[in-house]
């Protein structure tokens, strides 16, 4: 921890102190292009979701997305906490690509 603190921590705070006394440009035009063309993204990625799932649901709802991935889809279960029901963990998606067209 100390050779984080000494090669890492301790050199930034002379730059982050800059940052911010003096601020960051930002090109907002760019900015919100960007933003746009992600918005666009997450609303095909969604689109492509439901029809995976044949029906819409709460990308936000783990127990929706369980009910989804382990009842309907048959996911298999790679981890099952005791009495309670699979959850749909970040780590587990690689295990599951082979499930969808989901990209590396």
């Amino acid at each position: 921890m100390a050779e984080v603190l000494d090669h890492i921590e301790l050199p930034l705070i002379k730059v982050l102190s800059r940052i911010e006394r003096n601020g960051v440009a930002v090109d907002a035009e760019r900015l919100h292009e960007q933003s746009q063309q992600l918005e666009q993204r997450i609303r095909e990625l969604e689109r492509e979701a439901y029809e995976l799932a044949g029906r819409e649901f709460n990308l936000g709802s783990p127990r929706q997305l369980g009910q989804i991935l382990f009842e309907e889809q048959k996911v298999p279960v790679l981890k099952r906490p005791p009495k309670a029901r699979p959850p749909p963990r970040k780590g587990c998606w690689k295990s599951w690509r082979w499930i969808t067209r989901c990209p590396k």
